[in-house]
């Protein structure tokens, strides 16, 4: 039996910490490092090119990202063996999931707060309620208002048509995290185009399933209704 030390310093590494190749303990720490790198890559592409992305597309979208990230690291002379890109793979299509998954929850966060489709008087029964989220909820989307800039502004938001937009954009684009695309060149002086109808998508969804369900909770925003309102707007 080899002894673990005539063998790669990588392979050591990554058996002692995580068994599962879809997380991020099972990588040494050097491909650790290049895995978030990726990450932030993946995003960035997917918001560029592949805003809600088809199953095929995000597989095809991730084995482009990990070739770019590696080729990148290749041009700095850094080596790395090529033997994880298979597993990462799984990995980064994943985490794009994650990363649409805290988008909604982020959308979903600030359509209650700015919508004001939830009554604040506890004078309303539980009927009028889920009719006047329903009612809400269904005039926004038919108008449009959901993404017409609030009568109160008198122009403060000029560059945003919306403050949910507004909103949505800072929180989920430009917030403290370490994958926020605030960090990619792309969105250091502007929202690209499909950033923008990305967070409307979303929007709309979020406010479709209030009215859905008359709450404040959305069931369900399937990949395919968010690339439908995508598309059409």
């Amino acid at each position: 039996m080899p002894n673990e030390y005539d063998q790669p310093k990588h392979q050591v590494e990554g058996t002692n910490k995580q068994a599962n190749p879809s997380k991020l303990g099972f990588y040494p720490s050097c491909w650790q490092v290049f895995i978030q790198a990726a990450k932030l890559e993946m995003h960035l592409q997917a918001v560029l090119t592949h805003p809600v992305p088809e199953h095929c597309d995000v597989v095809v979208l991730a084995q482009e990202v990990l070739d770019a990230v590696l080729w990148k690291y290749h041009s700095k002379k850094i080596r790395l063996e090529n033997e994880y890109c298979d597993q990462m793979s799984h990995l980064l299509c994943n985490d794009l999931f994650t990363f649409h998954t805290e988008l909604k929850k982020v959308i979903i966060s600030i359509a209650k707060q700015l919508y004001n489709i939830f009554p604040k008087s506890s004078v309303m029964c539980g009927g009028s309620v889920q009719k006047h989220v329903t009612d809400a909820a269904s005039k926004l989307i038919k108008s449009g208002d959901y993404l017409r800039l609030p009568d109160s502004s008198e122009g403060k938001y000029k560059n945003f048509i919306s403050q949910v937009l507004k909103d949505g954009c800072h929180d989920f684009y430009y917030s403290n995290g370490k994958k926020v695309l605030k960090l990619m060149e792309e969105f250091q002086c502007l929202i690209p185009v499909n950033g923008l109808i990305l967070i409307a998508a979303v929007a709309k969804g979020v406010l479709t399933g209030f009215h859905e369900t008359s709450t404040d909770k959305v069931l369900d925003l399937s990949a395919d209704k968010c690339r439908s309102d995508f598309n059409s707007l």
